[in-house]
């Protein structure tokens, strides 16, 4: 995980969303490994979560909602082989995998799907306040520089009168 997240990092001269790309499809892994590995009662719908928050803030809010759908997929598709008894994980935690019931399974797609969707509306809410703000400076900044220039001009304008005016 690592080795990949620095190559990804150090190679600078990749496209800015072939990196981002290959880190959320790291991301991704790490928590379907997860999910797969130690069932419902771990850390991979977190996981998930962070996958859909990074996916929202490195490539947009439509590509977020893509990440939102496929972490409720995945969830969903796991927890319903799990509570079918067709996938057992292999290495189970606290909740033994009979006692996820498709009731639990819904359970945990809506949670996420509200408490991901709601952390990433906040926060493509924060990133657009940024980038609305960046904005308004940059134009607040051109003004000021066409106001310095416009003085500059008046000013030598001036200048080269009172130097007539006295000549």
């Amino acid at each position: 995980f690592l080795a990949g997240v620095s190559i990804v990092a150090v190679n600078r001269h990749l496209d800015y969303n072939l990196r981002a790309s290959i880190f959320l499809l790291i991301s991704y892994s790490t928590a379907l490994v997860d999910l797969l590995f130690y069932g419902m009662g771990e850390d991979g719908r977190v996981f998930l979560t962070g996958f859909a928050i990074s996916t929202t803030i490195f490539l947009g809010p439509q590509a977020g909602v893509g990440a939102l759908v496929l972490g409720t997929i995945t969830i969903a598709g796991i927890g319903w082989q799990i509570s079918a008894g067709q996938l057992e994980p292999l290495a189970p935690t606290n909740i033994p995998s009979n006692a996820i019931t498709m009731e639990d399974v819904i359970s945990f797609c809506a949670s996420f799907t509200l408490v991901t969707g709601l952390a990433m509306a906040a926060l493509y809410a924060m990133l657009r306040g940024f980038e609305l703000a960046w904005q308004r400076e940059q134009a607040a900044a051109s003004q000021l520089q066409q106001e310095r220039d416009l003085l500059d001009q008046r000013v030598t304008d001036r200048t080269r009168e009172l130097a007539q005016a006295r000549d």
